[in-house]
């Protein structure tokens, strides 16, 4: 017996990955933390949830939370907020 990959159909929705760029995701962020007006225009657009990295969905989050109450978004700022919130758990 051989331990071949099974290939769902294109009809299995169970299995099947969404789609996903993980480099996007991670220029997107990256643009977000160094251009402090980039959060700005993109907060219309996207969606916590469209990231599919975990840990990108939270950064985003960060970046969102952070823009709301006037404090900046850059990397500094958003690691700080996420450390104050992972030490509260």
């Amino acid at each position: 017996m051989t331990n071949e990959p099974k290939y769902s159909s294109q009809n299995d929705d169970s299995t099947r990955l969404p789609p996903q760029n993980i480099e996007a995701e991670e220029a997107i962020l990256g643009g977000i933390l160094l251009d402090p007006e980039a959060i700005s225009r993109v907060m219309d657009t996207l969606r916590p949830e469209i990231f599919y990295v975990g840990a990108h969905q939270e950064i985003f989050r960060a970046c969102l939370m952070l823009h709301n109450q006037s404090r900046p978004t850059d990397t500094m700022s958003v690691a700080t907020w996420l450390i104050e919130r992972c030490s509260d758990v």
